[in-house]
């Protein structure tokens, strides 16, 4: 059971293909920072703080990791594909702990200790905190909604869960909690540290040489391949699912590729099937560094991501969801425990309702920030 499963559960069949492109494109966006991440961070370690190359080879870099991470995407194992996420990301603790601790240190001293110690281009007049600005409103709530990228993942789990009614309220606790108090301190250490100099993503501002912030940005690198791996899998299962894929002229010589059965994933293949599943994975992952081209940084990005996709997947489809499925039908009443002569989530609907509209607002709010900033945007630099 997915997000594709249960809209078309709700609403019929034909909701299905709409919500594949929604989690194709949700993913699809997410890949492109990943791959945008990739090559500045080496950027940043091979120019700034090895001196093997000069700057500007971001994009060289991001192949080069692509590559090399090509053929843990050409697992069919799911296993062995979370045994590589899982040691990737299990460096994600240790950078957001030296996080943290670098941010600290930095904002411990004077603008002039910093840039003595650290070689940073910090003033004075950059540490002229803005307390607030409401025109970044939907930059936050669009940051904020990128960083449940894979809300839609969290079905997958539940259909798997032993005790499904106290499953969802423990891990929405869980991961709200540890995500949001993650950001927030993350994010305001982070200004306090380096002010309106402060870039897209904070590991962009650390010292070069520092032994500390090298070693974020590597273990950054690590957590971002383990992520990718895991986020590209959704796209690759939709699109090798489609009846193009199945049955495509370009592959009429080779069986029709069968539904997943057990035991299907050791099944030996054909030269030309073996081909054709290289060759659109491949293509996948082309695809994904060309759009990670046309974007001038990574923030436009986020902005993008969070209030186009996020508020779907995380504020449209939730509640549309939600009040088609406690409908107050016969059905549903027998579902719950007791009799209910009336609708009891009447008022959830009704909040529902007016948190969508909000959502909603702050979602084209965003897209029009998008609209209005991205001619003057410029490109992230080491």
């Amino acid at each position: 059971m997915d997000i594709c499963d249960l809209g078309a559960k709700l609403y019929g069949e034909w909701l299905r293909p709409y919500l594949q492109v929604l989690i194709v494109t949700t993913n699809g966006i997410a890949l492109i920072m990943y791959t945008m991440f990739f090559g500045f961070i080496s950027d940043q370690l091979m120019c700034k703080t090895f001196h093997a190359a000069e700057c500007g080879n971001n994009r060289l870099y991001s192949a080069a990791i692509l590559i090399f991470l090509f053929p843990v995407l050409c697992l069919r194992r799911l296993s062995k594909i979370g045994i590589f996420s899982a040691i990737a990301m299990s460096f994600t603790l240790l950078a957001i702990v030296l996080i943290l601790v670098m941010c600290g240190e930095v904002y411990s001293k004077s603008a002039d200790e910093d840039r003595d110690d650290y070689g940073l281009a910090i003033t004075e007049d950059d540490r002229d905190y803005n307390y607030f600005d409401g025109m970044m409103i939907p930059v936050v709530c669009a940051t904020l909604n990128s960083l449940f990228e894979g809300n839609q993942v969290i079905l997958n789990i539940y259909a798997e869960s032993d005790k499904p009614k106290s499953f969802f309220t423990k891990v929405a606790i869980a991961i709200v909690s540890l995500s949001l108090g993650i950001v927030i301190t993350v994010g305001y250490l982070g200004y306090l540290a380096f002010g309106n100099s402060v870039k897209s993503v904070i590991v962009y501002n650390f010292p070069n040489e520092d032994p500390l912030a090298i070693t974020v940005k590597l273990c950054y690198v690590l957590t971002i391949s383990g992520s990718y791996v895991l986020l590209v899998q959704p796209v690759f299962h939709i699109i090798e699912s489609c009846l193009f894929y199945k049955n495509g002229t370009c592959c009429c010589c080779a069986k029709p590729v069968e539904e997943d059965e057990e035991g299907d994933e050791e099944k030996p293949w054909t030269c030309l099937q073996l081909f054709k599943f290289l060759l659109v994975r491949f293509l996948i992952v082309v695809i994904i560094f060309f759009f990670s081209i046309l974007v001038p940084n990574v923030n436009i990005m986020l902005i993008i991501s969070g209030s186009l996709c996020g508020t779907l997947v995380n504020i449209v489809i939730p509640v549309l969801f939600y009040n088609r499925a406690y409908n107050g039908s016969e059905k549903n009443k027998k579902l719950e425990d007791g009799d209910h002569p009336e609708d009891g989530r009447r008022w959830i609907k009704a909040c529902n309702w007016v948190f969508l509209v909000i959502g909603i607002l702050v979602g084209v709010w965003g897209l029009v920030f998008v609209a209005m900033n991205f001619g003057s945007a410029h490109a992230d630099k080491v």
